[in-house]
């Protein structure tokens, strides 16, 4: 009997992207167990605590820009308080790295304060080094890609890829734990140029099932899990 599908909540809003392709890497990492449910901010805002209990992980691609005031008493700040109080997983990507940059809660999500202090430099030579020891990245070759990177407070997690980029931070990615929800966060994937990239689209799929406790399978090039890890 086949393990069952992974849900996940996919949150966008407050920053433009390319629909018809970031939709094609979801269908890429997500197809051959992960059922995606893309949405916006305010839809997660307004779904019921139940249905908020039922999602096994939430990747966050949004980038709103509310203040604590604004935020701890609001829809949105109550839909993201109830995810971390099911121990739901979080993937934190990109410009979500950014988001909320006056709010504590999402600093302790992220792993630092301070994020309003950040300069981005678009299409870098990035040379991305994978950890060889955590299980998201351990059989994820390194590669190089032309990307948008953030130069940003250092965050407190431990490092999943690093690169030399002289106009990027050196972390690139890092997992933290906050209460009992596994955290990922990624600063690589502004557009296609990184997107198209099997490595990218390994680390996104591992950190999925990673921060969902459940073990990380490769994705093969033709769309086939390889080994299996926890």
């Amino acid at each position: 009997m086949s393990a069952p599908r992974l849900r996940l909540a996919v949150i966008t809003g407050g920053h433009p992207f390319d629909v018809l392709g970031f939709h094609a890497l979801l269908h890429r990492v997500c197809a051959q167990d992960i059922d995606a449910y893309p949405q916006h901010l305010e839809d997660l805002a307004a779904a019921p605590d139940t249905a908020l209990q039922q999602y096994d992980a939430a990747l966050f691609y949004f980038f709103p820009q509310a203040g604590p005031r604004d935020e701890a008493g609001s829809r949105p700040g109550a839909a993201i308080a109830q995810l971390l109080r099911a121990g739901a997983g979080l993937v934190v990507w990109h410009h979500a790295l950014l988001a909320y940059p006056r709010w504590s809660v999402w600093d302790e999500v992220v792993g630092c304060g301070g994020r309003d202090a950040f300069s981005f430099h678009p299409g870098q030579e990035v040379r991305v080094a994978p950890s060889p020891t955590h299980a998201i990245t351990a059989q994820v070759p390194g590669w190089t890609m032309c990307d948008e990177t953030y130069v940003m407070p250092e965050a407190d997690g431990a490092p999943l890829l690093e690169t030399d980029c002289p106009r990027s931070q050196r972390r690139l990615a890092w997992t933290r734990q906050v209460g009992t929800s596994r955290v990922v966060c990624l600063q690589p994937g502004h557009d296609h140029q990184c997107w198209r990239m099997p490595g990218f689209q390994q680390v996104l799929r591992g950190s999925i099932r990673w921060s969902a406790r459940t073990p990380v399978r490769d994705l093969a090039p033709d769309g086939a899990d390889r080994a299996q890890r926890a």
